[in-house]
């Protein structure tokens, strides 16, 4: 993922005004100009069967299977009818297919693209690696199989379209979020902060730092807590969870259950990025022992991811306990079910693009003693992430500020200025604001 180019703000900041609502449809040319003309997946194909697309896709959340919502997810691969894609880079050989974007299995024969469909295959696509494939045949769309996703981002020539909830539909393009809408409306919210520039970001690469992780696994550590707060927003519980800048985080007294130390998942990062990197680590001659140590390091890193992704589903379920789950830097587990303190007297910033440039008071007060907390937490801990979800709607994530450190409520005139955020996040004492950042779950990727 690679940070977006700065922007000149403008002059002030003003709430938006009320807009009409929009329905499905109305989302293709939206759709269209933020993918590009030259995406495989839309090559050749019309916006009738574009808007088909969404609006089936849209339709199928708001119907329950058996009394329950799944989310629905739905990969669309237009003309493209592989059934395995590798990263770019990678090339078939006699090899056991280990890495890839895509893996589908084929259904025979093709189904139709109805709304009742998606909501019965809902319930095998509830990980948020697997998806229901929907390719163009002739003038139709079919539902082709059920596909996984594997080490995906930039470069997909897929495009997936998913309801996570009744009423909403997100658009994604790798990693990349195209498009949010809900209620009738488009979010016009921020980007998702840990993917950008920005202090979320550069405080969770802090956290790496401290871990002794060194860039290769930068990106895969982000993925991870963006991984385990999917799953922290989709058990419908809402949770708080808590990334420490730190081996030894604070853990209060009245911890509901306190851990040990223990293997953490940045050392599982560290390994796979690092000892066993299939792609990038050496250089393989055409000799088959060369072959064979690809080979083996393919094993091996296609094993500690599958162990990465079941140590996530892990952390999630520890999320829907009542209380904070608390990480190390390293993202090992210290806390589970912790009973967080609630500052009387907090002051909260809302952020209002990723790098705070844009910025004013916020009332915590409709959020609820959960995101109080969670508040309160990064308040007495700068320079830890803090991030709280409801049983529906947005996540909240939030920043402390050091001592003294006030974020100008007004608008930035220089975006160079936006640095002064990380100064924000520096020291540990407890009389700085706090900095909350909104976001939707389907923005996390």
């Amino acid at each position: 993922m690679h940070p977006s180019p700065e922007k000149a703000p403008p002059s002030a900041w003003s709430p938006p005004s009320p807009r009409a609502s929009i329905f499905p449809p109305a989302l293709v040319p939206v759709v269209r100009e933020r993918v590009g003309a030259d995406h495989p997946s839309l090559a050749g194909v019309s916006d009738e069967i574009v808007s088909e697309l969404v609006t089936t896709v849209y339709l199928a959340g708001l119907e329950p299977h058996e009394g329950a919502y799944d989310p629905v997810r739905v990969v669309f691969a237009g003309p493209i009818t592989a059934d395995v894609v590798l990263p770019e880079g990678d090339a078939f050989d006699a090899s056991p297919m280990l890495q890839y974007r895509w893996s589908t299995l084929r259904l025979d024969p093709v189904r139709p693209f109805t709304v009742s469909e998606l909501v019965k295959l809902g319930v095998a696509t509830r990980s948020d690696r697997m998806y229901t494939k929907v390719e163009l045949h002739g003038r139709s769309l079919r539902i082709v199989g059920i596909t996984r996703e594997g080490r995906n981002g930039e470069g997909d020539p897929f495009l997936k379209v998913v309801s996570l909830r009744p009423g909403t539909l997100s658009v994604r393009r790798g990693d990349d979020g195209v498009l949010e809408y809900e209620r009738g409306q488009i979010d016009q919210g921020i980007e998702d902060p840990t993917a950008i520039e920005g202090p979320v970001r550069r405080a969770l690469l802090r956290c790496a730092e401290q871990a002794k992780l060194g860039p290769a696994s930068y990106r895969d550590y982000l993925a991870t807590i963006r991984a385990i707060v999917r799953q922290m927003s989709s058990h419908g519980r809402g949770g708080i969870l808590v990334v420490s800048d730190v081996d030894e985080p604070h853990v209060p007294v009245r911890a509901s259950y306190r851990t040990v130390r223990s293997p953490a998942l940045g050392e599982l990062l560290h390994f796979m990025d690092g000892a066993v990197d299939a792609r990038h680590g050496g250089s393989a001659g055409p000799s088959s022992a060369s072959g064979a140590a690809m080979q083996l390091r393919r094993v091996l890193q296609r094993a500690v991811q599958d162990e990465v992704e079941r140590w996530v589903i892990e952390l999630g379920g520890l999320t829907a306990m009542d209380g904070a789950t608390v990480l190390d830097c390293a993202l090992g587990v210290r806390g589970f079910g912790v009973v967080l303190p609630v500052s009387p007297d907090l002051e909260v910033i809302r952020a209002l693009d990723s790098d705070a440039l844009f910025r004013h008071p916020y009332d915590l007060s409709t959020l609820g003693t959960r995101h109080r907390a969670a508040a309160t937490y990064a308040l007495e801990h700068p320079g830890s992430v803090v991030i709280a979800s409801s049983h529906d709607g947005p996540i909240s994530c939030f920043l402390g500020c050091s001592a003294g450190a006030h974020p100008r409520l007004a608008p930035l005139a220089d975006p160079s200025l936006a640095r002064r955020s990380d100064e924000l996040l520096a020291g540990g004492v407890r009389s700085g604001p706090v900095l909350m950042w909104r976001i939707h779950a389907a923005e996390l990727g």
